[in-house]
């Protein structure tokens, strides 16, 4: 397994050689901002519409479509070799973030999955303990508001459950929200929506939820992702032929290993000098007791780790995540292969015990379909 951009474009300058440039998905609100107002995109062109959609389909990354297409013949035929790459950390929070704002991480400050800040953790899901209001943290200006800003209309078809989330909040609170409780109301919002002037965002989350609870390719992830092409497909059938329909993904998945998996708590040669850990299972971000001790921490997890993962100097950090953050630890780690770390001494069993992980550089996690017509 090896970087996405040792083989498409490169994330770090140390491991690859050249310059990692944020990805696509930083690219799509401009596109389609552009797309609908009649402006040029400086990367993106997706043509003039009065209509444009976007599917984004969790966890389904390029890598698992093109392995399972036989599942996906759909979804598979509509992206063909058309891929992007993912922002990085490669998790949903960040992801979203990046394709709705414009922006990298260090701007928009969704850094994964849990943040540590003011000495108290939380989510980025729900935002429950954070320091501040979704919208407050979350500060950048989103494509709904954007538009709204033109005037031209904007929706979005979610499960009802994620009214009123804190990720919701942070990104989704300019736009009108279409509920839509399965798979069947999210097909028949979203072709009426096709018919619709402005923007519209749809959501499948089943892929991804199955990855993470049984692994990619096992049977219940196969019956997600098999409803999901159904569904895209009879879509594409009834929908408007006029409407901009793009296609993307989040981030992929890779499976995980208990004999590869480091609980910090089992792990005194790691721990030692670090105050706690956030971010996700793959995409660490670790805080030093002291600052001064920062140096001795790196030198020794690179020592324990090398082989198993990136550990971030400050400028690869700062061309990854799009700038310096004081809110992902003192130093990132991104782990190889299918390893993860994570710590008993307040992590749950089923966060360290996830089938399928993702967040890291590789190609299972970084690259993605993106696809449109």
């Amino acid at each position: 397994m090896t970087l996405a951009s040792d083989k498409w474009r490169s994330s770090l300058q140390r491991i690859t050689g050249t310059e990692y440039r944020g990805g696509q998905l930083v690219q799509l609100s401009e596109a389609i901002m552009a797309s609908l107002s009649g402006g040029q995109a400086k990367d993106l062109d997706l043509g003039t519409s009065q209509s444009v959609m976007l599917l984004l389909i969790d966890g389904l990354g390029f890598e698992q479509l093109q392995q399972f297409r036989a599942h996906a013949r759909n979804l598979a035929e509509f992206v063909g070799e058309q891929m992007g790459l993912s922002c990085v950390p490669a998790t949903t929070t960040a992801a979203l973030s990046t394709t709705f704002t414009g922006e990298l991480p260090a701007k928009h400050r969704m850094l994964g999955y849990s943040l540590f800040v003011a000495e108290k953790r939380f989510n980025l899901l729900n935002f429950n303990d954070a320091p501040m209001p979704a919208k407050e943290w979350q500060a950048c200006p989103t494509i709904f508001a954007e538009l709204n800003l033109l005037e031209i209309p904007n929706r979005v078809v979610l499960a009802p459950k994620y009214q009123g989330s804190g990720l919701t909040e942070a990104l989704f609170s300019a736009a009108d929200f279409i509920p839509a409780a399965n798979g069947e109301q999210r097909v028949t919002a979203l072709k009426k929506a096709s018919y619709l002037p402005g923007f519209t965002y749809g959501y499948w989350p089943e892929v991804d939820h199955a990855g993470h609870h049984y692994g990619v390719g096992s049977p219940q992830w196969l019956a997600a992702l098999e409803q999901t092409d159904s569904e895209f497909a009879q879509l594409r059938r009834q929908m408007n032929q006029n409407c901009r329909l793009i296609l993307v993904a989040d981030h992929g998945m890779v499976n995980s290993q208990p004999d590869h998996a480091f609980d910090l708590a089992s792990e005194p040669h790691l721990a030692k000098g670090v105050k706690t850990i956030a971010g996700e299972p793959r995409a660490v971000h670790v805080f030093a007791n002291e600052t001064k001790e920062v140096p001795d921490l790196v030198a020794r997890w690179k020592e324990n780790l090398g082989e198993y993962a990136w550990i971030l100097s400050p400028e690869e950090s700062r061309i990854l995540h799009g700038g310096q953050s004081e809110y992902n630890g003192d130093f990132q780690v991104y782990f190889k292969e299918n390893y993860t770390l994570g710590d008993s001494r307040f992590q749950s069993p089923q966060m360290l015990s996830l089938a399928g992980v993702h967040g890291s550089l590789t190609v299972a996690e970084m690259q993605i379909p993106l696809a449109w017509e």
